[in-house]
């Protein structure tokens, strides 16, 4: 039984490295990544938050004061590495505009 255990803590994703985390990092949304890695320990904070890799960020239908916090942190503190903005609701991308 110890073996299964020890073979089991061995398949975790903390096990992969930090290029082929970045790598899975770049089929998701930024959101989706955030809400998966984020606070899991500092290894993963530190991917989220120092590496280059690019971002796909998708505002969806939420309310106006959402979506202004979500610009402001989102998109403010990484605007060089925003690959793609996708918006549900163009009056939201109208407002990044003005």
């Amino acid at each position: 039984m110890l073996f299964f255990l020890e073979r089991k803590a061995n398949n975790s994703i903390e096990q992969l490295s930090n290029e082929i985390i970045c790598e899975i990092f770049d089929y998701l949304l930024w959101q989706d990544m955030y809400q998966a890695f984020s606070n899991l320990n500092n290894r993963f904070e530190n991917l989220l938050t120092n590496s280059s890799y690019l971002l796909k960020i998708r505002f969806s239908s939420e309310s106006e004061s959402i979506f202004e916090d979500r610009c402001k942190y989102i998109i403010d503190s990484n605007k060089y590495q925003m690959i793609s903005l996708d918006f549900d609701n163009q009056s939201f991308a109208n407002k990044l505009n003005t």
